[in-house]
């Protein structure tokens, strides 16, 4: 892991990235993270846009909702949790992760609509909008990840354009790729893994409603196509024959409490805990918490924790029935199947529903040990809270 200071990336020339944090008291930052598992191939580039907390500078948000701007760092998150995941798993690959890391704020030192910045690629930008401050990130990280290394593929990810979700809602992420075979890749693999991902248009003529009388390109074209022409930005940074992809990620990166997930599939033993079969609709939520109905009832979950469990996503309830399980680590292994691995991780939070959920103390420990960063709610049976 390498962690380049503002020093570093002016010396690089990341103008535009360094533009968006200028009006913040934290430093902007670039980490680099690196898994050499695959030999000598060329690896796999991965660039996440990390906006810390965005309050849109001086195009400042509406203050009704900027509470949660602090999941415009996902497509960082994302990249972190893979690099991590790469290195539990020991996986046989090359692959380097990239984050940009900005605090977007207003200040007297903040950019200004008009503003024009030069990006590490040469290009100068003309700023419209402050907001439209996570393509000036990733344009200057994403240059660097080609210049530096070469990459076979690059897939970035980020939380870039309320567009997106007007498009596609909170189901699915936006893919846009200049690449077939790689857009193709990631359909099919964010379809065995119950991923939504639909592929948007790239198309020349949008490059029209970007362009600037005064700069090379401005950073935004307004409310028209939107998630599009910031693809269309991206494209821009992306050199001649390189393959990329772009997934915006707006609307699945902070997971709404209707796309709770269960799983299927639990081993036939005697004794040990059944997976349901589907959450189904969700009872309540309210001031107080989240009621999840399962087969054993219903299960409460407190406010505060239901939005420590957002934090990790999916949701994974089992449904332990009225089993008691003096075994219960083994059979929880079993039942979660490859779900252990992303559990452990802590890329995902695991809710025990169910009378005999109270006896989670027998097997939970061998479950969690070693695993410090497991995410792990208990519902003390049907109709208890915990």
């Amino acid at each position: 892991v390498e962690v380049l200071d503002e020093h570093e990336l002016s010396r690089l020339g990341m103008r535009a990235l360094l533009a968006v944090g200028q009006g913040s008291e934290s430093p902007s930052k670039v980490v680099v993270m690196r898994w050499n598992g695959g030999g000598d191939e060329p690896p796999l580039a991965l660039v996440g846009k990390g906006v810390v907390f965005d309050s849109g500078g001086i195009s400042i948000k509406p203050a009704q909702g900027m509470e949660e701007m602090t999941m415009d760092m996902g497509g960082a998150g994302v990249v972190a949790g893979v690099m991590r995941t790469l290195a539990l798993r020991r996986a046989r690959a090359n692959v380097v992760g990239l984050v940009g890391l900005v605090e977007n704020m207003p200040d007297g030192r903040a950019q200004r609509p008009g503003d024009i910045v030069r990006s590490m690629k040469g290009d100068m930008i003309k700023v419209i909008n402050t907001d439209a401050e996570g393509r000036l990130v990733l344009a200057d990280v994403l240059w660097y990840a080609q210049d530096r290394f070469q990459p076979a593929a690059v897939v970035n990810l980020a939380t870039l354009t309320g567009a997106i979700i007007v498009a596609l809602g909170h189901e699915k992420a936006g893919l846009f790729s200049n690449d077939d075979a790689l857009a193709e890749g990631l359909l099919k693999a964010a379809a065995a893994e119950g991923e939504g991902l639909w592929r948007m248009p790239l198309a020349p003529a949008y490059d029209e409603i970007i362009k600037s009388r005064l700069a090379d390109v401005k950073n935004s074209g307004g409310r028209a196509a939107g998630s599009i022409t910031a693809a269309q930005f991206l494209q821009r940074f992306v050199k001649e024959g390189q393959p990329w992809a772009h997934i915006d990620i707006a609307g699945v990166a902070l997971p709404i409490l209707t796309a709770l997930l269960a799983l299927a599939g639990a081993p036939d033993l005697p004794g040990s805990p059944t997976l349901t079969d589907t959450v189904g609709e969700l009872t309540a939520l309210d001031e107080h918490g989240l009621r999840i109905a399962t087969r054993s009832g219903e299960v409460a979950l407190r406010r505060d924790l239901v939005a420590a469990a957002l934090l990790s996503a999916p949701i994974v309830v089992l449904d332990m029935g009225g089993h008691l399980v003096p075994a219960f680590g083994h059979a929880v292994h079993g039942a979660l199947g490859a779900w252990i691995g992303w559990l452990q991780a802590g890329l995902a939070t695991l809710v025990l529903a169910g009378p005999g959920a109270r006896f989670f103390r027998q097997g939970l420990p061998a479950l969690v040990r070693g695993h410090p960063d497991m995410n792990a709610l208990v519902a003390l049976g049907a109709g208890a809270a915990y």
